[in-house]
């Protein structure tokens, strides 16, 4: 669990009339609980609670929006980040601080609550987009953008359950440093009835954190000793339409993309496809308006399915099946898709109105697709000697509802 305290503001001045200045901070005070167990009387387990996280993060940050002649807009700007650390906490020193392990800890660092615990990470994080406009209704348009992530998700790919782990950067954990360049064709139709898209992107990183083979995420104190340190770069195309005007309205987009690490541990140091690669996405949406008072809209989403690893061999150890795996996710969960339709009535179709109400009538999943959210395998109850797959999914059924909603 994280909580956040969030205190931010922002300045706009316009100097003239071909610019606009936008300044601010943000400060963030996140307190992290990343789990506990309550053993049962009986239980063969003992009640556990990890220890609490603290952390800084702070951020100045000012950008320009200027105007150049008719045809050309430049938005650059610089942000700021500082992330910060606060104990209580404890720090273990391991034998090679590179590559902690369980079995090496040298000793301890204990900090007071409230005291910083070092190191601080600083970065800076330029900006820089260009809108080019080659006629009224078409653009290009380039970018450039710095990040540094300070918080890490950590998800276990071949977990039968949902296990998502959220780090802060620390003593071993750097921030995530990502440099992202894109580009984009924009042009509108028909007096802007129609909004189309094309762009393309690559995005380098460094600092990407995976965890090793044979992980032990579940309630691990010294978490710094399952994970690895290595780098990433994605890059992909994305398409989209919309229409804006009429009885029918909707969007359709595409995704094409990849996702990849390199680690030195994992799949000897090869690239492999991260936890987020999705190769193929899309979404269709449309709206349809029945009368004044009906709305009919559906919604179909489409996504390859998650990279994994599968068995590829198995061994019997003393009446023990071992499982061995195939190269870091190098396979691949079903494919991921499924359909929404929702009845939507407007009692009084008036936008004037004081009182606004609406009833809305919705169905999810129409076609009950059993989507994956993770593929395991264990040995066939009657048939020990045969291995069998089993999925499981979250929502694999049809889910009706019905919503009234009141404004005012």
């Amino acid at each position: 669990q994280i909580s956040d305290y969030n205190f931010k503001e922002d300045f706009t001045w316009y100097p003239n009339s071909r610019n606009k200045l936008t300044l601010g901070f943000n400060l963030i005070y996140h307190h992290f609980e990343p789990g506990a167990v309550d053993a049962n009387e009986g239980s063969y387990f003992t009640d556990l609670k990890l220890t609490n996280y603290n952390a800084l993060d702070n951020s100045l940050y000012v950008s320009n929006e200027q105007t150049i002649g008719s045809r050309l807009t430049l938005r650059y700007g610089l942000r700021y980040s500082y992330f910060q650390q606060i104990g209580k906490a404890t720090v273990r020193e391991y034998l090679n601080p590179d590559k902690p392990n369980d079995e090496e800890v040298i000793g301890t660092i204990e900090y007071g609550s409230g005291k910083l615990v070092p190191p601080s990470y600083h970065n800076l994080e330029p900006r820089l987009a260009i809108k080019y406009m080659l006629d009224p209704e078409s653009s290009l348009k380039a970018s450039y953008n710095r990040m540094a992530q300070n918080l890490h998700l950590i998800s276990n790919t071949n977990s039968p359950t949902p296990l998502d782990i959220w780090l802060p950067s620390n003593h071993y954990i750097k921030p995530l440093i990502a440099n992202q360049i894109g580009l984009g064709y924009f042009r509108n139709f028909n007096n802007n009835m129609f909004e189309t898209s094309a762009e393309v992107y690559y995005k380098k990183m460094k600092n990407v954190i995976d965890y090793i083979d044979g992980a032990e995420l579940f309630l691990k104190e010294d978490m710094e000793t399952e994970l690895l340190h290595g780098s990433g770069y994605a890059y992909g195309l994305e398409l989209y339409a919309k229409k804006q005007e009429g009885r029918l309205t909707g969007w359709l987009s595409y995704t094409l993309s990849r996702s990849m690490r390199k680690v030195e541990g994992i799949n000897e140091g090869n690239a492999y496809p991260s936890s987020y690669d999705r190769t193929h996405s899309a979404s269709v949406v449309a709206n349809y308006d029945l009368s004044k008072r009906w709305n009919l809209s559906s919604t179909w989403v489409f996504s390859t399915g998650n990279p994994t690893s599968y068995p590829i061999a198995k061994y019997d150890v003393q009446g023990t099946t071992v499982y061995h795996y195939s190269a870091r996710n190098s396979n691949r969960i079903p494919d991921y898709h499924r359909m929404d339709v929702s009845l939507t009535y407007d009692f009084k179709k008036n936008d004037q109105r004081k009182v606004k109400q609406s009833l809305n009538f919705s169905v999810y999943n129409v076609y009950a697709r059993r989507n994956a959210y993770s593929v395991t395998f264990r040995q066939n109850e009657e048939k020990p000697n045969v291995s069998e797959a089993t999925r499981l999914s979250i929502i694999g059924s049809v889910i009706p509802s019905v919503t009234y909603n009141f404004n005012f």
